[in-house]
């Protein structure tokens, strides 16, 4: 095991710890892009595990955990995914709750926050939103909560909030069931929706909103419009069928 732990850190830069005899990763486990092959066998990642674009992986470990969403687009794997054991909805909010609740530090006159799957310095605070950063970073970031315990990271107010939104709707495509193609919605509610319907992940999401979406970004945009845009994209297919009548 420790030879298979030296080698995920090398392709990763991400150190496993053992728990109950098997490898173990506490928060979400964001992969995407990197050059890793293999994962080791009996992992357990306590929240999502982002895959995309990791060609180099072609099939999953035995008897792997996964506790949030498991992203694998782009990856080498051929054949159908099986999944043993799925969470019930009201258990996947149970454990959302309690995992995502957030905890305060301070320390030398400073303030900190460890919530959302990250560890962040407070720079100030006004109402529902922060200005965080992470140590040993001078890049500045928002943190957004709705005071109902669900928080979301950007490195805009936007994207934040877009997030925000994402993880308030957790995946409920009902909200978007009667709109029509000419109904508008806000820049924010548009990633919110595209991410629910689809399932795309926050990276290819913001991948595509910094180097595709035309500039400037709009406040509004008409559900038409999302799917012209979005035509070529990851999901795109599957925006413009859920809104088929």
């Amino acid at each position: 095991m420790k030879q298979e732990f030296e080698k995920f850190r090398k392709e990763t830069g991400v150190d496993l710890v053992i728990k109950d005899g098997k490898p173990f990763y506490g928060g979400s486990l964001y992969l995407s892009g990197t050059g890793i092959t293999a994962l080791p066998d009996n992992l357990t990642v306590g929240g999502s595990l982002d895959l995309e674009n990791c060609t180099g992986i072609t099939a999953l470990p035995d008897n792997l955990t996964v506790g949030g969403y498991l992203y694998l687009s782009g990856t080498g794997i051929t054949g159908e995914v099986k999944v043993y054991k799925k969470l019930s909805s009201k258990a996947i909010a149970a454990i959302s709750r309690v995992s995502n609740m957030p905890i305060f530090w301070e320390w030398n006159d400073r303030s900190y926050i460890k919530v959302d799957d990250m560890f962040t310095a407070i720079d100030s605070h006004h109402g529902n939103v922060y200005r965080v950063h992470k140590l040993n970073s001078s890049e500045q970031l928002y943190l957004v909560t709705d005071s109902e315990n669900h928080w979301a990271h950007g490195r805009t107010l936007q994207e934040a909030r877009a997030d925000l939104i994402f993880k308030i709707n957790d995946r409920d495509t009902s909200v978007y069931r009667n709109m029509s193609l000419n109904d508008t919605i806000t820049y924010e509610e548009a990633i919110a929706a595209y991410r629910t319907i689809t399932g795309a992940c926050a990276a290819g999401t913001k991948d595509f909103i910094e180097n595709r979406l035309p500039k400037p970004h709009k406040d509004k945009y008409t559900v038409q419009e999302i799917i012209a845009l979005t035509e070529k994209e990851y999901g795109g297919k599957k925006f413009s069928e859920f809104f088929k009548k």
